[in-house]
Protein backbone atom coordinates (compact mmCIF):
# COMPACT_ATOMS: atom_id res chain seq x y z
CA UNK A 1 0.00 0.00 0.00
CA UNK A 2 2.06 2.57 -1.20
CA UNK A 3 1.65 6.25 -0.09
CA UNK A 4 1.60 7.33 -3.84
CA UNK A 5 -0.40 10.41 -3.42
CA UNK A 6 2.10 12.28 -2.01
CA UNK A 7 4.73 11.48 -4.46
CA UNK A 8 5.70 13.45 -7.53
CA UNK A 9 5.01 10.43 -10.26
CA UNK A 10 1.64 9.61 -10.52
CA UNK A 11 0.48 6.39 -9.61
CA UNK A 12 -0.02 3.90 -12.90
CA UNK A 13 -1.37 0.75 -10.99
CA UNK A 14 -5.22 -0.26 -11.35
CA UNK A 15 -7.56 1.66 -8.97
CA UNK A 16 -10.54 0.19 -7.13
CA UNK A 17 -13.71 2.00 -6.00
CA UNK A 18 -12.94 3.49 -2.49
CA UNK A 19 -16.27 1.72 -1.79
CA UNK A 20 -14.26 -2.00 -2.27
CA UNK A 21 -11.48 -1.12 0.07
CA UNK A 22 -12.91 -4.00 2.34
CA UNK A 23 -13.23 -6.33 -0.63
CA UNK A 24 -9.36 -6.15 -1.19
CA UNK A 25 -8.94 -6.90 2.81
CA UNK A 26 -11.17 -10.05 1.96
CA UNK A 27 -9.19 -10.88 -0.96
CA UNK A 28 -6.03 -10.74 0.62
CA UNK A 29 -6.90 -12.74 3.61
CA UNK A 30 -8.62 -15.50 1.37
CA UNK A 31 -5.42 -15.87 -0.23
CA UNK A 32 -3.37 -16.30 2.63
CA UNK A 33 -5.99 -19.18 4.19
CA UNK A 34 -6.07 -20.74 1.31
CA UNK A 35 -2.25 -21.72 1.49
CA UNK A 36 -3.58 -23.97 4.60
CA UNK A 37 -2.95 -27.50 3.56
CA UNK A 38 -5.62 -28.63 6.80
CA UNK A 39 -7.72 -25.74 5.33
CA UNK A 40 -8.19 -27.26 1.88
CA UNK A 41 -8.62 -30.65 2.88
CA UNK A 42 -11.64 -29.58 5.34
CA UNK A 43 -13.10 -27.94 2.29
CA UNK A 44 -13.17 -31.20 0.13
CA UNK A 45 -14.34 -32.69 3.50
CA UNK A 46 -16.93 -30.55 3.37
CA UNK A 47 -18.54 -31.73 0.37
CA UNK A 48 -18.88 -35.78 1.59
CA UNK A 49 -22.46 -34.56 3.39
CA UNK A 50 -23.99 -34.56 -0.44
CA UNK A 51 -23.31 -38.19 -0.85
CA UNK A 52 -25.52 -39.54 1.69
CA UNK A 53 -28.04 -36.41 1.35
CA UNK A 54 -28.19 -36.57 -3.07
CA UNK A 55 -30.34 -40.52 -2.60
CA UNK A 56 -32.24 -38.83 -0.40
CA UNK A 57 -33.28 -35.95 -2.51
CA UNK A 58 -33.52 -38.26 -5.29
CA UNK A 59 -35.92 -40.34 -3.13
CA UNK A 60 -38.06 -37.13 -2.43
CA UNK A 61 -37.95 -36.69 -5.94
CA UNK A 62 -39.31 -39.69 -6.88
CA UNK A 63 -41.83 -39.72 -4.39
CA UNK A 64 -43.39 -36.50 -5.77
CA UNK A 65 -43.21 -37.63 -9.27
CA UNK A 66 -47.17 -39.27 -9.77
CA UNK A 67 -45.46 -41.95 -12.65
CA UNK A 68 -43.87 -43.85 -9.22
CA UNK A 69 -46.96 -43.69 -7.21
CA UNK A 70 -47.15 -47.10 -5.75
CA UNK A 71 -43.75 -48.47 -7.13
CA UNK A 72 -41.14 -50.01 -5.24
CA UNK A 73 -37.43 -48.56 -5.49
CA UNK A 74 -34.93 -48.64 -2.92
CA UNK A 75 -34.78 -44.83 -3.00
CA UNK A 76 -38.74 -45.07 -2.13
CA UNK A 77 -38.31 -47.58 0.22
CA UNK A 78 -35.77 -45.53 2.38
CA UNK A 79 -37.79 -42.89 2.08
CA UNK A 80 -41.26 -44.37 3.58
CA UNK A 81 -39.03 -45.69 6.32
CA UNK A 82 -37.64 -42.29 7.02
CA UNK A 83 -41.11 -40.23 6.68
CA UNK A 84 -43.57 -43.54 7.58
CA UNK A 85 -45.72 -44.64 4.72
CA UNK A 86 -48.54 -42.51 5.95
CA UNK A 87 -46.96 -39.23 5.32
CA UNK A 88 -45.14 -40.49 2.10
CA UNK A 89 -49.02 -41.99 0.54
CA UNK A 90 -50.08 -38.53 1.77
CA UNK A 91 -47.68 -36.95 -0.33
CA UNK A 92 -48.11 -39.15 -3.24
CA UNK A 93 -51.96 -37.78 -3.18
CA UNK A 94 -51.06 -34.35 -3.19
CA UNK A 95 -47.51 -33.50 -4.09
CA UNK A 96 -47.54 -30.07 -4.87
CA UNK A 97 -49.26 -29.05 -1.38
CA UNK A 98 -46.26 -30.95 0.46
CA UNK A 99 -43.14 -30.02 -1.78
CA UNK A 100 -42.09 -27.11 0.75
CA UNK A 101 -41.99 -28.61 3.91
CA UNK A 102 -40.67 -32.05 3.36
CA UNK A 103 -37.60 -29.53 1.22
CA UNK A 104 -37.41 -27.89 4.36
CA UNK A 105 -37.37 -31.03 6.33
CA UNK A 106 -34.59 -32.03 4.01
CA UNK A 107 -32.40 -29.35 4.80
CA UNK A 108 -33.00 -29.16 8.25
CA UNK A 109 -31.59 -32.96 8.51
CA UNK A 110 -28.17 -31.52 6.56
CA UNK A 111 -28.10 -28.19 8.78
CA UNK A 112 -28.22 -30.41 11.82
CA UNK A 113 -26.06 -32.81 11.04
CA UNK A 114 -21.91 -32.36 10.01
CA UNK A 115 -21.87 -29.27 9.00
CA UNK A 116 -21.93 -27.62 12.11
CA UNK A 117 -18.82 -29.17 13.39
CA UNK A 118 -16.96 -28.31 10.28
CA UNK A 119 -17.87 -24.88 10.28
CA UNK A 120 -16.23 -24.78 13.57
CA UNK A 121 -13.25 -26.34 12.43
CA UNK A 122 -12.74 -23.43 9.27
CA UNK A 123 -13.33 -20.98 11.90
CA UNK A 124 -10.50 -22.27 14.52
CA UNK A 125 -8.52 -22.11 11.30
CA UNK A 126 -9.06 -19.20 9.94
CA UNK A 127 -10.35 -16.74 11.84
CA UNK A 128 -7.25 -16.47 15.19
CA UNK A 129 -4.75 -15.26 12.95
CA UNK A 130 -6.67 -12.21 11.31
CA UNK A 131 -6.12 -9.83 14.07
CA UNK A 132 -3.73 -11.14 16.44
CA UNK A 133 -1.35 -11.14 13.43
CA UNK A 134 -2.03 -7.75 12.62
CA UNK A 135 -1.63 -6.62 16.88
CA UNK A 136 1.50 -8.53 16.86
CA UNK A 137 3.34 -7.50 13.68
CA UNK A 138 2.08 -3.87 13.89
CA UNK A 139 0.26 -4.32 10.52
CA UNK A 140 -2.14 -1.66 11.71
CA UNK A 141 0.27 1.18 10.51
CA UNK A 142 -0.20 -0.12 7.10
CA UNK A 143 -3.64 -0.47 6.82
CA UNK A 144 -4.47 2.37 8.71
CA UNK A 145 -1.63 4.97 6.59
CA UNK A 146 -4.36 4.37 4.33
CA UNK A 147 -7.77 6.15 4.27
CA UNK A 148 -9.31 2.72 5.64
CA UNK A 149 -12.16 2.92 8.79
CA UNK A 150 -12.72 0.37 11.02
CA UNK A 151 -15.78 -0.92 9.41
CA UNK A 152 -14.08 -1.80 6.50
CA UNK A 153 -11.39 -3.23 8.31
CA UNK A 154 -13.22 -5.26 9.66
CA UNK A 155 -15.69 -6.08 7.46
CA UNK A 156 -12.76 -7.07 5.08
CA UNK A 157 -11.54 -9.81 7.83
CA UNK A 158 -15.19 -11.24 8.88
CA UNK A 159 -16.01 -11.80 4.56
CA UNK A 160 -12.89 -13.70 5.02
CA UNK A 161 -14.39 -15.90 7.22
CA UNK A 162 -17.61 -16.33 6.05
CA UNK A 163 -16.57 -16.98 2.39
CA UNK A 164 -14.62 -19.98 3.27
CA UNK A 165 -18.23 -21.07 6.07
CA UNK A 166 -19.87 -20.34 3.13
CA UNK A 167 -18.36 -22.90 0.91
CA UNK A 168 -18.92 -25.71 3.34
CA UNK A 169 -22.46 -25.32 4.55
CA UNK A 170 -24.45 -22.54 2.21
CA UNK A 171 -22.64 -23.69 -1.26
CA UNK A 172 -22.96 -27.39 -0.68
CA UNK A 173 -26.59 -27.09 0.13
CA UNK A 174 -27.65 -24.49 -2.94
CA UNK A 175 -25.74 -27.27 -5.13
CA UNK A 176 -27.91 -29.72 -3.28
CA UNK A 177 -30.80 -28.17 -4.09
CA UNK A 178 -30.06 -27.56 -7.87
CA UNK A 179 -29.41 -31.22 -8.25
CA UNK A 180 -32.76 -32.09 -6.54
CA UNK A 181 -34.62 -29.46 -8.89
CA UNK A 182 -32.62 -30.66 -12.17
CA UNK A 183 -33.81 -34.76 -11.37
CA UNK A 184 -37.28 -33.29 -10.56
CA UNK A 185 -40.41 -34.38 -12.20
CA UNK A 186 -41.49 -31.31 -13.19
CA UNK A 187 -40.19 -27.31 -13.43
CA UNK A 188 -43.76 -26.68 -10.90
CA UNK A 189 -41.32 -28.24 -7.65
CA UNK A 190 -38.69 -25.71 -8.73
CA UNK A 191 -42.03 -22.87 -7.70
CA UNK A 192 -43.40 -24.55 -5.54
CA UNK A 193 -39.74 -24.75 -3.34
CA UNK A 194 -38.71 -21.52 -4.51
CA UNK A 195 -38.84 -19.81 -1.07
CA UNK A 196 -36.52 -22.48 0.39
CA UNK A 197 -32.96 -20.25 -1.04
CA UNK A 198 -33.76 -17.49 1.26
CA UNK A 199 -34.72 -19.58 4.19
CA UNK A 200 -31.51 -22.04 3.81
CA UNK A 201 -29.43 -18.59 3.02
CA UNK A 202 -30.71 -16.55 6.19
CA UNK A 203 -29.97 -19.76 8.40
CA UNK A 204 -26.37 -20.27 7.23
CA UNK A 205 -25.99 -16.17 7.94
CA UNK A 206 -26.99 -17.23 11.35
CA UNK A 207 -24.75 -20.09 11.89
CA UNK A 208 -21.67 -18.03 9.84
CA UNK A 209 -21.84 -14.47 11.67
CA UNK A 210 -21.89 -14.90 15.31
CA UNK A 211 -19.61 -17.98 15.40
CA UNK A 212 -17.43 -14.97 12.84
CA UNK A 213 -17.67 -12.18 15.37
CA UNK A 214 -17.21 -14.26 17.92
CA UNK A 215 -13.66 -15.90 16.92
CA UNK A 216 -12.84 -12.43 15.87
CA UNK A 217 -13.25 -10.39 19.35
CA UNK A 218 -10.93 -13.49 20.51
CA UNK A 219 -8.34 -12.87 17.83
CA UNK A 220 -8.47 -9.28 18.90
CA UNK A 221 -7.91 -10.04 22.41
CA UNK A 222 -4.20 -11.52 22.19
CA UNK A 223 -1.50 -11.18 20.14
CA UNK A 224 -1.04 -14.76 19.66
CA UNK A 225 -3.36 -16.69 17.08
CA UNK A 226 -2.51 -19.99 18.88
CA UNK A 227 -3.74 -18.66 22.26
CA UNK A 228 -6.66 -17.26 20.11
CA UNK A 229 -7.39 -21.01 18.69
CA UNK A 230 -7.41 -22.07 22.25
CA UNK A 231 -9.96 -19.48 23.58
CA UNK A 232 -12.23 -20.37 20.71
CA UNK A 233 -12.02 -24.00 20.95
CA UNK A 234 -12.99 -23.13 24.76
CA UNK A 235 -15.54 -21.16 24.34
CA UNK A 236 -17.82 -23.59 21.98
CA UNK A 237 -16.60 -27.17 23.86
CA UNK A 238 -17.20 -25.67 27.45
CA UNK A 239 -20.08 -23.73 26.86
CA UNK A 240 -21.94 -26.66 25.12
CA UNK A 241 -20.86 -29.09 27.64
CA UNK A 242 -22.30 -26.72 30.35
CA UNK A 243 -25.99 -26.76 28.14
CA UNK A 244 -25.73 -30.44 28.13
CA UNK A 245 -25.06 -30.75 31.98
CA UNK A 246 -27.41 -28.00 32.90
CA UNK A 247 -30.16 -29.04 30.95
CA UNK A 248 -30.33 -32.71 31.33
CA UNK A 249 -30.48 -31.50 35.67
CA UNK A 250 -33.93 -32.79 36.98
CA UNK A 251 -34.38 -29.26 38.54
CA UNK A 252 -32.99 -27.46 35.81
CA UNK A 253 -34.74 -29.34 32.80
CA UNK A 254 -37.51 -27.42 32.40
CA UNK A 255 -35.76 -24.41 32.52
CA UNK A 256 -35.01 -21.89 28.53
CA UNK A 257 -31.63 -20.62 30.24
CA UNK A 258 -29.28 -23.54 29.84
CA UNK A 259 -29.16 -23.19 25.80
CA UNK A 260 -28.18 -19.69 25.82
CA UNK A 261 -24.87 -21.25 27.01
CA UNK A 262 -24.07 -22.80 24.16
CA UNK A 263 -23.04 -21.14 20.90
CA UNK A 264 -23.73 -24.11 18.70
CA UNK A 265 -27.17 -24.92 20.16
CA UNK A 266 -28.78 -20.88 20.37
CA UNK A 267 -27.56 -20.91 16.55
CA UNK A 268 -29.09 -24.27 15.70
CA UNK A 269 -31.96 -22.92 17.05
CA UNK A 270 -32.42 -20.20 15.26
CA UNK A 271 -30.98 -22.14 12.58
CA UNK A 272 -34.56 -24.48 13.19
CA UNK A 273 -36.45 -21.56 13.43
CA UNK A 274 -35.80 -19.55 10.47
CA UNK A 275 -36.30 -22.61 8.26
CA UNK A 276 -39.84 -22.67 10.29
CA UNK A 277 -40.70 -26.71 9.49
CA UNK A 278 -43.55 -26.80 12.43
CA UNK A 279 -45.10 -23.70 11.13
CA UNK A 280 -45.11 -24.67 7.48
CA UNK A 281 -46.17 -28.35 8.26
CA UNK A 282 -49.05 -26.90 10.16
CA UNK A 283 -50.69 -24.77 7.23
CA UNK A 284 -51.05 -27.94 5.30
CA UNK A 285 -54.12 -29.96 5.87
CA UNK A 286 -53.51 -34.19 6.36
CA UNK A 287 -49.67 -33.02 7.27
CA UNK A 288 -48.81 -36.01 9.98
CA UNK A 289 -44.83 -35.74 10.88
CA UNK A 290 -44.00 -38.78 13.20
CA UNK A 291 -42.81 -37.08 16.73
CA UNK A 292 -38.96 -38.21 15.64
CA UNK A 293 -38.84 -35.99 12.62
CA UNK A 294 -40.46 -33.34 13.96
CA UNK A 295 -37.44 -33.19 17.16
CA UNK A 296 -35.06 -33.40 14.36
CA UNK A 297 -36.31 -30.73 11.93
CA UNK A 298 -37.98 -28.30 15.03
CA UNK A 299 -36.38 -26.48 17.55
CA UNK A 300 -37.12 -27.79 21.24
CA UNK A 301 -40.37 -26.21 22.09
CA UNK A 302 -38.48 -25.10 25.47
CA UNK A 303 -36.09 -22.66 23.37
CA UNK A 304 -37.45 -20.10 21.96
CA UNK A 305 -35.73 -19.08 18.32
CA UNK A 306 -36.52 -15.44 18.94
CA UNK A 307 -34.90 -15.35 22.23
CA UNK A 308 -31.86 -17.21 20.84
CA UNK A 309 -31.85 -14.01 17.55
CA UNK A 310 -31.81 -11.76 20.69
CA UNK A 311 -28.92 -13.63 22.27
CA UNK A 312 -26.85 -13.68 19.45
CA UNK A 313 -27.55 -9.89 18.56
CA UNK A 314 -26.46 -8.83 21.24
CA UNK A 315 -23.95 -11.18 21.38
CA UNK A 316 -22.91 -10.15 17.62
CA UNK A 317 -23.18 -6.35 19.20
CA UNK A 318 -20.67 -6.77 21.85
CA UNK A 319 -18.33 -8.24 20.06
CA UNK A 320 -18.28 -5.44 17.06
CA UNK A 321 -17.67 -2.96 20.31
CA UNK A 322 -15.28 -5.18 21.43
CA UNK A 323 -13.33 -5.56 18.56
CA UNK A 324 -13.44 -1.46 17.53
CA UNK A 325 -11.88 -0.98 20.83
CA UNK A 326 -9.23 -3.09 20.37
CA UNK A 327 -8.12 -2.25 16.62
CA UNK A 328 -8.35 1.45 17.97
CA UNK A 329 -6.46 0.52 21.02
CA UNK A 330 -2.64 0.20 19.15
CA UNK A 331 -3.20 3.65 17.21
CA UNK A 332 -3.59 5.57 20.24
CA UNK A 333 -0.49 7.62 21.41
Amino acid sequence: MPVFELGYRAYEGQLISPRLRWWAIMRTGIQLAWRSKILRRVQYLAWVPLLYMIPLFFGIGLMMDPAYKGARHPLLGMVRELFGPRLVNAVQENPEAFRTTIWLMAFAFLAGTIQPIITGVVVTIIAPPLISNDVRTKAFLVYFSKPISRWEYVLGKLGTIVFFAFTTTLFPAIALYVLSIAFSPSFGTLFDTLSVLPKITLGYLALTVPSALVALFISSLTTQARFASVGWIVTIVFGHAAFQVLSNTFELRESTFPFLLSLFESVHTLQLGILGVRDVASQVPGMLIPEHIMDLCAPDPRYSPWTAFVVLAGISALCVVGIFKRISAPMKI
